[in-house]
């Protein structure tokens, strides 16, 4: 939600731990710094529940765990920087894509 205001910068701290899904849907030029301790079952770019495809530009994810990324069609210039992707965060059942 706070990256619906372009130019927002988010912190998530180490003790949110597990988030689940995270949609970043009709954002634009968003920071978000997440804590060393965090994991994201899955970031999904461009996307808003329900479901709608909600093109994104301009984001920026930084640090924590992530085990699965999806972007929808029409976002662009998503950057991860220092983020660990590792699909063995979620037991073998649940993988995408395998």
């Amino acid at each position: 939600m706070a990256c619906l205001v372009a130019g927002t910068a988010v912190t998530v701290p180490d003790r949110a731990g597990r988030i689940g899904t995270l949609e970043l849907g009709n954002s634009t030029d968003c920071d978000i710094q997440l804590g060393r301790g965090v994991v994201v079952d899955l970031l999904y770019g461009g996307h808003l529940p329900g479901p709608m495809v909600a093109p994104s530009r301009r984001i920026r994810v930084r640090g924590g765990q992530i085990a699965h990324v999806m972007v929808d069609p029409g976002s662009a210039d998503i950057v991860l920087d220092g983020v660990v992707i590792d699909t063995g965060l979620q037991p073998s059942g649940s993988r995408r894509g395998r």
